[in-house]
């Protein structure tokens, strides 16, 4: 798969907190959307994060820090990075790591019509397939095999 929606380090780097050049990797990822959504799991995902790209358009960079740092507590700031790295690093076998931080964090988010609620449903769909298709075609002692994080 060569999607850079489901690219390792824009996945990444957009759970990360943003830093100069976050937006641009918005636009990129915003740009493969259409591409996503012609892959047999990317339709969902496709569309949370659609919707993450429209929210944040019109922020500045510094706005979008301040709305980063007013969402997180520092604990969950510092999970949230924690699981960031994990999948930079890890790709698929972070999921497990990584899925639960964005499921406990979203609940807030989505009740405060916050835009990482947007990022974050997205990144759980594209999280929550890659489960499941590396579940279908594990063999046994093999948690993971194909993964829709992984760039090929």
């Amino acid at each position: 798969m060569n999607s850079p929606l489901f690219d390792t380090k824009l996945v990444a780097a957009l759970m990360s907190p943003p830093t100069p050049g976050y937006l641009a990797l918005v636009e990129r990822m915003r740009m493969s959307l259409p591409f996503a959504t012609a892959l047999p799991y990317g339709g969902e995902a496709a569309r949370h994060l659609a919707h993450f790209a429209e929210r944040v358009n019109d922020l500045a960079e510094d706005e979008l820090t301040e709305l980063y740092e007013v969402s997180f507590v520092a604990e969950d700031a510092s999970d949230l990075l924690r699981a960031a790295r994990a999948i930079e690093h890890h790709g698929c076998a972070a999921c497990s790591q990584a899925l639960p931080v964005l499921q406990r964090l979203l609940e807030p988010l989505d009740g405060a019509r916050n835009p990482f609620a947007a990022l974050f449903k997205g990144l759980c769909c594209v999280m929550l397939t890659c489960r499941e298709l590396s579940a279908k075609t594990a063999g046994p002692g093999i948690p993971y095999t194909t993964c829709p994080l992984e760039s090929s």
